[in-house]
């Protein structure tokens, strides 16, 4: 189960981001939002930057690898957020590319996918997604024993 000093690391490092700035009064709606979303499952891992959301919106995208499965939020300017879910043992694949200074990680599943492109070398993120491969191989073996 995951503990409410985990929740709480993972919300501060949400409100800490500059972009986008979420006021005061949204913070809790957003607190209970993902504390919802996460239901109970133990955090592996956890990760929030600021990035588009949408082309030319700029806003956050928090990623939490529970032992169960993968959850991305995209919050908006003004606080609105958005989450999608993916058992991991759903996930069909994970690919990795480098192209000049950019690397990209994108994440397949059987229900569709998603990605994020990002300024290479950046270790945070390079690690997050090594945890959900992980934890994918993992999930993957332990279905076949």
């Amino acid at each position: 189960m995951a503990t409410e000093s985990t929740l709480q690391a993972i919300l501060q490092e949400i409100f800490d981001l500059k972009s986008p700035a979420i006021e005061e009064a949204r913070r809790s709606n957003i607190s209970e939002f993902i504390k919802t979303t996460v239901n109970g499952d133990d955090v592996v891992a956890y990760l929030a930057i600021s990035a588009n959301v949408k082309p030319d919106i700029m806003g956050a995208l928090a990623y939490i690898l529970t032992n169960r499965r993968v959850i991305k939020f995209d919050i908006y300017p003004g606080g609105e957020i958005k989450s999608v879910t993916f058992p991991l043992d759903t996930i069909t694949g994970l690919e990795r590319s480098i192209e000049g200074n950019r690397e990209a990680v994108n994440l397949t599943f059987h229900s569709g996918s998603f990605g994020i492109k990002y300024n290479s070398p950046n270790a945070k993120i390079t690690s997050f997604f090594q945890k959900v491969d992980d934890a994918r191989v993992s999930k993957s073996v332990g279905s076949q024993s």
